[in-house]
C-alpha cells in the first residue's frame, strides 16, 4: 500500500517537474492560440437570423359540401413550393429586389451566389398531426439584421402567393382534364347510341321485345294458311266434279241435266268442251311439254278444225238458218263458266298460299334469329350502359371539380397565413464566440502539453533514479544535484523576467490588434452590446 502511494506521488512529481521544466513551451502556445481564437471570434462578422411562422389554415367551406381537388398532403405541396421558390430565377429576383451579396458579386459566379442564398434559407415543419402539417417556420440568415427580417417576410409572402397559384392551377388543370375526358366519353356514348339505333333499325322485327308479336302473327298466318288450304282443296274438288259433268256431255248426244235443268247439246261440241276441260286439268298438273298435254292439244286443235269445216259447209249449203236454229250447248257453256271460276279461285288461293308461306317463312326466320339478336343487343346495351354509367360518374366529378375550382378562385380553400411575422433580430445567431474561445483554449493547452511530452520523450538524459536502475540494472548509491553558479542563477532570473515581458507584450499586441479591428469594423457601444452580452 505504501509502495503504491510512493509511486503515485513520484508520478505526480514527475508531471509537476515536466511542467516546470517546459512551462514556457506549454504557456506560450496556450496564450498565443487563445489570443488568436479570441481575435478570430471578434473578427467573424455577426450573422442574424429572422424567422417567420406560417400557419396552414383549412378551407372555409366544410368538405362535406365542397371537396377540394388539390392534394391534401401539405408536406408534398410544401416540397413543390420549395423547388419553385428555390429556383435560380426566383432567388435572383429576390437578390435583386433586396440588393443582397453586392460585396461578393464581383468575386463569385451567379450560380455560387444563388447556392449561397439557398444555404441561408431554411424551411422546417413545426408540428404534424393526423391531418398533416399545421405550421412551418421559414428562416433567413444575413449579416444585416434588417435585411434578414425583410427577406424572411418577403419569402413568407412569396410562399403564400405561390401556394394560392399552385392550388388554383391544380384545381383548373383537374377541371380541364375532366372536361377533356367528358368530351371523349360523350363522343363514345354518341357512337354507341348510333350503333344501337342502327342495330334496331336493321333487325326490326327480330328484337326480343317483338318476340310475342311475332308469335301471335305466326299463329294468325298459320290459321290463314290452313283456311286457304282447305278452300283450295274444296275448289279443286268442285273443279273435278264440274269436269266429270263436262265429260258426261261427251257421252250424251242430245240432252244433259245441269243443275236440275235439261239441255240439248251437239255431241261434237260437247266432246270438244270435254277435251278442253281435260286439257285444263292436265295443265294444272303438268307443264306444256308433257306428252299427255301435247297429245290432247293436238286432238283438240284437230276437232276444232273439223267443227269449223263443218260449220263452213253448212253455211255454204245455205244451212245458215239451220245452224242458227241449232241450239248451242248451254250446259257446256255453264259448266265451262263454272270451271273457269273454279280455276280463278284456285289460282287466287294458290297465290294466297304462296304469299302466306312467304310471310310464315319470314316470321319464322325472325323468331329463329331472335336469340342471336338478343345476345347481340345485350352486348350493345351492356357497353352502352357501362359508358353511360362512366359518363354520369365523370359528370358528377366534373361538377365537383368545377365547385372546387370556384372555391380556389375565390380563395376559400386551404391557405397559408403568417402566424408570427419576422421581427428585427437583436442578438446575432452566430458565431458562438464562447465555443470558439473555449476551443482555442483547449487547442492551445493541448499543443503546449503535446510539445512538452514530445520534447521529454526525445530527450536522452536521465532525470530520475528509477530510470537509471531500470535501464542499467544496477542500484544507484548516490545522486548529485545540479549546482548553479551565481552567474547562472542571475541569467535564469533574467530569462524568467524576459519571458514574462514577452508574454505581456504578446498579449498587449493581440489586444491592440483586436481593438483596432473592432474600432474599424464596429461602433464600440454596439459591439459591446452585441459581443460581450452575447458571450
Amino acid at each position: 500500500m505504501a509502495l503504491n502511494d510512493n509511486r503515485q506521488q513520484m508520478q505526480l512529481q514527475q508531471y509537476v517537474d515536466l511542467f516546470l521544466r517546459n512551462k514556457w513551451l506549454i504557456t506560450l502556445p496556450f496564450i498565443l492560440i487563445t489570443l488568436g481564437s479570441f481575435i478570430f471570434a471578434l473578427a467573424i462578422p455577426n450573422i442574424y437570423q429572422a424567422s417567420t411562422t406560417i400557419l396552414v389554415v383549412p378551407q372555409k367551406v366544410p368538405e362535406n359540401y365542397v371537396r377540394s381537388t388539390v392534394p391534401a398532403a401539405v408536406a408534398d405541396r410544401l416540397q413543390t413550393l420549395n423547388q419553385q421558390i428555390m429556383s435560380r430565377t426566383r432567388l435572383q429576383q429576390v437578390i435583386e429586389r433586396y440588393g443582397l451579396y453586392r460585396e461578393v458579386s464581383k468575386k463569385m459566379a451567379p450560380e455560387e451566389i444563388i447556392e449561397l442564398m439557398r444555404q441561408k434559407i431554411d424551411v422546417s415543419v413545426n408540428q404534424r398531426t393526423r391531418t398533416g402539417v399545421n405550421s412551418f417556420t421559414l428562416t433567413f440568415q444575413n449579416p444585416d439584421p434588417r435585411i434578414a427580417m425583410q427577406v424572411a417576410n418577403g419569402l413568407a409572402s412569396l410562399y403564400i402567393e405561390e401556394n394560392l397559384k399552385l392550388r388554383e392551377r391544380q384545381a383548373r388543370e383537374t377541371s380541364n382534364f375532366l372536361d377533356r375526358e367528358l368530351g371523349k366519353l360523350e363522343k363514345q356514348l354518341s357512337e354507341k347510341e348510333h350503333l344501337l339505333s342502327a342495330f334496331k333499325q336493321k333487325y326490326m322485327g327480330e328484337l326480343p321485345d317483338q318476340q310475342d308479336a311475332n308469335l301471335r302473327m305466326l299463329d294468325r298466318l298459320e290459321v290463314q294458311y290452313q283456311t286457304s288450304s282447305s278452300a283450295l282443296a274444296a275448289a279443286k274438288d268442285r273443279q273435278i266434279q264440274l269436269q266429270q259433268q263436262l265429260n258426261q256431255l261427251s257421252t250424251s248426244s242430245d240432252t244433259v241435266v245441269v243443275e236440275g235443268r235439261v239441255m240439248t247439246v251437239d255431241p261434237d261440241t260437247a266432246r270438244l268442251e270435254a277435251m278442253k276441260a281435260q286439257l285444263s286439268a292436265l295443265r294444272n298438273r303438268y307443264t306444256d311439254a308433257h306428252p299427255d298435254v301435247i297429245s290432247l292439244v293436238a286432238k283438240t286443235k284437230k276437232l276444232e278444225k273439223e267443227l269449223a269445216a263443218k260449220e263452213q259447209a253448212e253455211i255454204g249449203n245455205d244451212g245458215a238458218q239451220a245452224a242458227a236454229q241449232r241450239p248451242h250447248s248451254p250446259a257446256s257453256v255453264e259448266i265451262n263458266s263454272q270451271i273457269a271460276a273454279a280455276k280463278r279461285e284456285i289460282n287466287q288461293l294458290q297465290h294466297e298460299l304462296k304469299r302466306l308461306r312467304a310471310e310464315i317463312d319470314v316470321v319464322n326466320a325472325k323468331v329463329e334469329n331472335a336469340p342471336k339478336r338478343e345476345a347481340e343487343l345485350v352486348a350493345l346495351t351492356r357497353d352502352y350502359g357501362n359508358l353511360h354509367q362512366n359518363y354520369q360518374n365523370l359528370l358528377d366529378r366534373k361538377i365537383e371539380a368545377q365547385l372546387a375550382e370556384n372555391l380556389e378562385m375565390q380563395q376559400q380553400g386551404e391557405q397559408f397565413k403568417v402566424l408570427d411575422p419576422a421581427l428585427l433580430p437583436v442578438k446575432p445567431f452566430k458565431p458562438d464566440r464562447r465555443k470558439i474561445l473555449l476551443a482555442g483554449m483547449v487547442l492551445g493547452l493541448g499543443i503546449g502539453v503535446g510539445l512538452a511530452l514530445l520534447l521529454d520523450f526525445l530527450g536522452k538524459s536521465y532525470r530520475y533514479v528509477p530510470e537509471i536502475e531500470e535501464d542499467l540494472g544496477v542500484p544507484v548509491l548516490v545522486t548529485i544535484p545540479k549546482i548553479l553558479t551565481g552567474k547562472e542563477l542571475k541569467w535564469r532570473k533574467i530569462k524568467n523576467v524576459g519571458g514574462i515581458l514577452v508574454v505581456f507584450m504578446v498579449m498587449l499586441a493581440a489586444g491592440g490588434l483586436g481593438y483596432m479591428y473592432l474600432k474599424l469594423t464596429f461602433s464600440l457601444p454596439g459591439w459591446f452590446q452585441q459581443t460581450f452580452f452575447h458571450l
